[in-house]
């Protein structure tokens, strides 16, 4: 089983670092909840979380399954001028980082390797901005097949939305985000 885990984290890892985005890239150990405090964050970075993974049994040697993926991406202006002006597309700082968010996730969708197929995005959102460290952080949420044997998944993934929403932290946020407006 770790096998598929492994690639699939070993292809992030490689996808990450040859992008050349971020200078910090690693899994999601609360670094943001301690504000960096106890645990280096060095902006831009990418943090993964692999979150569930669900599996089913195929027969008594062989599991097929869906892992769900969540990429913090995290960005900290740098840009005060543009606090005071606005120029006639909006802040250039926003433009970028929302290009290399795409550019990224063109990257991520565009792999796939032993024991893991095409991810393939969910959900994706952005965290309040916190005016102390002015991080942006954006999540993108993905989902791919993985087999226990490490051979490449027969077919695409297939999203099964009523899981993906039973399952997963969103609709949870989005109920908060109801609640507190």
């Amino acid at each position: 089983m770790a096998a598929a885990l492994v690639n699939l984290y070993q292809g992030i890892n490689t996808v990450t670092r040859d992008s050349g985005f971020f200078t910090m890239y690693d899994i999601d150990m609360g670094q943001l909840e301690t504000e960096g405090e106890n645990l280096p964050l060095n902006c831009p970075a990418m943090l993964l979380k692999m979150e569930d993974v669900i599996w089913k049994d195929v027969n008594d040697d062989l599991q097929t399954g869906v892992v769900n993926i969540s990429l913090k991406l995290i960005f900290q202006f740098e840009k005060e001028e543009e606090i005071i002006t606005v120029p006639g597309d909006g802040r250039t700082e926003v433009n970028e980082i929302l290009t290399v968010i795409e550019d990224y996730h063109h990257l991520i969708t565009g792999m796939s390797g032993e024991g893991f197929n095409k991810l393939r995005r969910f959900n994706q959102y952005q965290l309040p901005i916190n005016p102390k460290n002015l991080y942006w952080i954006h999540v993108l949420q993905y989902q791919c097949n993985i087999k226990s044997d490490a051979s490449t998944p027969d077919v695409a993934i297939d999203l099964d939305f009523d899981s993906v929403k039973n399952n997963n932290a969103f609709m949870e946020r989005r109920k908060f985000n109801l609640i507190h407006k």
